[in-house]
């Protein structure tokens, strides 16, 4: 009796296996169908390493230390180009005295920055809730975008 409760509980398992999966592969042929019907042209698109140094700037920045003793960003940045842009992520690396790399944070700003518009930032460095090492020195630039050209 033990022995074809045991094949029935195995045979179940399986049988659950197996709906997980035909699951997990409609979902996936759901995404790429989705993407067909958007067209996503992929020559219509740009990312951060062909962006035109003079297309995405980032005007000016400061860093302030807030009552926490952590350290905040705030800028702003300029689109330059007919290219709206999504996705902007930017990094802050801090240096020490001797221009040791000691720290680095990174920051997604949210939405869109139109053609021809400023976009103002904010975010927070932190490690783990705690105030980041002493440094001298910050650099601060764009790592990643998402452009998308909307006049021809």
């Amino acid at each position: 009796m033990k022995a074809k409760e045991s094949i029935k509980n195995i045979a179940s398992k399986i049988g659950v296996g197996i709906c997980y999966g035909i699951g997990i592969c409609l979902a996936v042929i759901a995404c790429f169908y989705v993407f067909e019907i958007f067209d996503f042209d992929k020559e219509e698109y740009k990312y951060a390493e062909e962006i035109d140094k003079e297309q995405l700037v980032i005007q000016d920045h400061k860093l302030i230390i807030n009552e926490e003793n952590r350290v905040e960003v705030i800028g702003s940045m300029q689109n330059n180009s007919d290219f709206e842009w999504s996705g902007v992520k930017l990094e802050v690396e801090f240096y020490d005295k001797n221009e040791n790399f000691v720290y680095e944070c990174h920051d997604k700003i949210k939405g869109k920055i139109l053609p021809f518009q400023n976009e103002y930032f904010k975010f927070e460095c932190s490690s783990c809730g705690k105030s980041i090492p002493n440094f001298m020195e910050y650099k601060i630039k764009i790592i990643d975008a998402y452009g998308r050209k909307l006049n021809d």
